[in-house]
């Protein structure tokens, strides 16, 4: 089964790609920091600011200011899943996330562990992975751009005509299915 990117080179996982990759990962912390960063679509310097700011987190969500200058949304809800909202709060009793070399580097190395091979493997591939799982699974499209601050075109021009199989759609399913 080949490996998807997007345009850029950037590494989608598939979700058994995902399952193997967080078994490889040693230690919790960096698990809780991976499936924070996946399971929340944040950007890697989202995940940094949420954890200088905790009180963007509420609990049901997090309310998270744009990092992009020319982003077509100055604020953003970031809606979570019952299980990511449990992620987000051991992420905030953490220690935060590593300098972004050291996280790409952790991450290739962990899929290299794996055996899904690092090609593409980067602080990206977290964000990029769950905006095209819940594209893949109908999620409300406009629901799913706002959460992630991007427009409807975006999403739809990156993400819906990516190669899932249907045993992935199935698995996708699984993991999208509380997110509201």
């Amino acid at each position: 089964m080949s490996e998807i990117t997007d345009q850029s080179g950037t590494r989608i996982l598939r979700p058994f790609e995902y399952e193997k990759l967080i078994t490889s990962i040693p230690k919790l912390e960096n698990k809780t920091k991976f499936k924070m960063l996946l399971f929340s679509g944040m950007r890697y310097a989202e995940g940094v600011h949420l954890y200088k700011h905790p009180q963007l987190f509420t609990g049901d969500g997090i309310k998270m200011p744009s990092s992009k200058t020319k982003a077509t949304q100055k604020e953003r809800w970031i809606i979570l899943t019952p299980e990511a909202r449990t992620t987000v709060e051991y992420y905030l009793h953490g220690d935060g996330l590593p300098h972004i070399v050291n996280w790409d580097s952790d991450l290739k190395r962990w899929a290299d562990l794996a055996g899904i091979g690092s090609k593409g493997m980067s602080s990206k591939t977290t964000r990029k992975t769950w905006e095209s799982w819940l594209v893949c699974s109908d999620k409300n499209s406009l629901k799913v751009c706002v959460s992630q601050g991007h427009t409807q075109i975006t999403a739809l021009q990156y993400y819906i005509t990516l190669p899932f199989t249907d045993e992935d759609k199935v698995s996708i399913a699984r993991y999208t299915k509380d997110w509201k």
